[in-house]
C-alpha cells in the first residue's frame, strides 16, 4: 500500500506554545486528520536536537531537529551553517523519504528557511510554502537578510499570508513575489462552537458577571493601553463592570498594571497571564462585550473566537478586522488609538441588548461558515502542484 501522502509544517517553536500562530499549525493539523489528502508532521526547530527526535501526538507527528539559521555576515554562525549543510540535506532528504513528505510549509518563518529552499533546489519536485501571520514580517524587517530572503522566495512555489491586506504588505516589501503571494483566512476552531454557554469559574474562582474581554499577548500593538483608557471613562456609568485581560506575559504587562493604578481602576480590571488554548473559552463564556484594540492586527481570530460564543465585538480598523466584521452589520469597527470612539460603543451596546444579540448573530453565522479550518485547508491544498 502507498504511503499517505505527508505534508511537513515547521515552527520555531513547540505548537503547545500559548499563541496564534502555534493555534493556526494545530488547528490545520486536525483538520487535515479529518478529511485532508496529507497527513501532518510538524518539525520544530530545536537546538538540542542534533539528530531529528519523532514523537507521535494525537493530531501529528512532531519531529523536534536543529535547523542552522545562515547569518548575513560572513562569521562563525555562516561557516557552521555551511559546513553542516550537506548534513542537514541528508537529514531533511531521509525525514522526506520515510515519511513521504511532498509539502515543506514554515509558518513564521525565519533565516532558518533557506534549508529548505536549498532543499527545493535539490529536490525538485517537493512543494514549498511558506506562511506569514505578521509579526514575523516585522521581525524579517528589523534585521538584514534580504538578499538571502530573495533567494528563499525564488525557490518558494507560494508565498501565504493570514489576510489579503498582509499578502499586499508581504508584496510591498518584496514585490518579486507578487505572481506566487496569496492569502488564505484562519478559522475557527468548530468545538467552540458546541461548548457550553452556563456561567463558569477559572482556577477555582468565580469569574465576574459583568465585564469586557480582550485576549492577546500583552504588548504595545494589542492595545491594551487604549481599552484601559477607554475602560476608565465609562467607569462612573457602569459602577459593576470590570474589565478582564488575558494574554502571554511580556513586559508590557506590568506597564498595563501601572496605568490601570495610575487610572484608579486597578480594582476593576483583572490579568490573567499564560492561559493554555483549552481554557480560554472559560473567558469567552461570559462577556458581555469583547474589544480588539489593536495597533496593528494582520487577521484576528480572537475576533472569530469571539463571535463563537455570541459575545459582541467592537474593533479598531487594523486590516484583519476589516476583513472579518462589516461595520454595524455584524460588528463596531472604530478608528485605531480612538480612546473616546472606543468608549462611546462600549456604552452604545451595554445600553442597547437588541443591538448586542443583533451583531453577535450576525458574526456568529459568518464565524460558523464562512472560517472554518476546512476551507483553509483545502485552499491549502489546493496550492499544491
Amino acid at each position: 500500500m502507498t504511503k499517505k501522502k505527508g505534508w511537513l509544517f515547521v515552527l520555531p517553536w513547540s505548537p503547545e506554545v500559548v499563541g496564534g500562530v502555534s493555534i493556526v499549525v494545530s488547528e490545520l493539523c486536525k483538520a487535515m486528520n479529518i478529511n485532508g489528502q496529507y497527513k501532518p508532521y510538524i518539525m520544530v526547530e530545536d537546538w538540542s536536537a542534533k539528530n531529528p527526535i519523532v514523537v507521535d501526538k494525537d493530531d501529528y507527528t512532531e519531529i523536534r531537529y536543529r535547523l542552522r539559521n545562515c547569518s548575513t555576515q560572513f562569521d562563525r554562525e555562516f561557516i557552521s551553517f555551511i559546513m553542516y549543510l550537506p548534513s542537514t540535506i541528508f537529514t531533511l532528504r531521509k525525514i522526506c523519504k520515510r515519511y513521504n513528505i511532498q509539502v515543506l510549509n514554515p509558518h513564521y518563518p525565519s533565516l532558518s528557511s533557506v534549508n529548505f529552499a536549498l532543499f527545493k533546489l535539490v529536490m525538485k519536485k517537493v512543494n514549498f510554502i511558506i506562511s506569514f501571520h505578521g509579526s514575523d514580517l516585522s521581525d524579517i524587517m528589523k534585521k538584514k537578510g534580504f538578499k538571502i530572503w530573495d533567494f528563499i522566495f525564488n525557490y518558494a512555489d507560494r508565498v501565504i499570508s493570514c489576510s489579503k491586506g498582509m499578502s499586499e504588505r508581504v508584496i510591498t516589501v518584496f514585490p518579486q513575489i507578487s505572481n506566487k503571494s496569496d492569502h488564505i483566512h484562519n478559522g475557527v476552531s468548530p468545538t467552540l462552537f458546541n461548548v457550553s454557554q452556563q456561567s463558569s469559574t477559572y482556577d477555582g474562582q468565580i469569574l465576574p458577571c459583568d465585564y469586557i474581554l480582550l485576549v492577546g499577548t500583552f504588548e504595545h500593538q494589542k492595545g491594551q493601553d487604549i481599552l484601559l483608557k477607554a475602560f476608565a471613562l465609562i467607569t462612573e456609568q457602569f459602577s459593576e463592570l470590570t474589565l478582564i485581560l488575558v494574554g502571554r506575559t511580556s513586559s508590557e504587562l506590568f506597564r498595563c498594571k501601572k496605568l490601570a493604578t495610575e487610572l484608579k481602576i486597578e480594582d476593576k480590571v483583572f490579568f490573567y497571564e499564560n492561559i493554555a488554548p483549552k481554557s480560554i473559552a472559560t473567558f469567552y463564556r461570559g462577556a458581555k462585550i469583547y474589544v480588539s484594540a489593536s495597533r496593528q492586527e494582520a487577521f484576528g481570530m480572537v475576533i472569530l473566537e469571539a463571535a463563537a460564543f455570541k459575545v459582541p465585538v467592537i474593533a479598531t480598523k487594523t486590516i484583519g478586522a476589516c476583513e472579518i466584521i462589516d461595520d454595524n452589520v455584524d460588528g463596531k469597527l472604530i478608528d485605531i488609538e480612538d480612546t473616546k470612539a472606543m468608549a462611546e460603543q462600549i456604552t452604545l451596546l451595554l445600553t442597547d441588548e437588541k443591538e448586542c444579540q443583533r451583531l453577535a448573530n450576525a458574526l456568529y453565522q459568518k464565524a460558523k461558515y464562512d472560517f472554518t479550518w476546512e476551507k483553509a485547508l483545502k485552499k491549502y491544498e489546493s496550492f499544491v502542484q
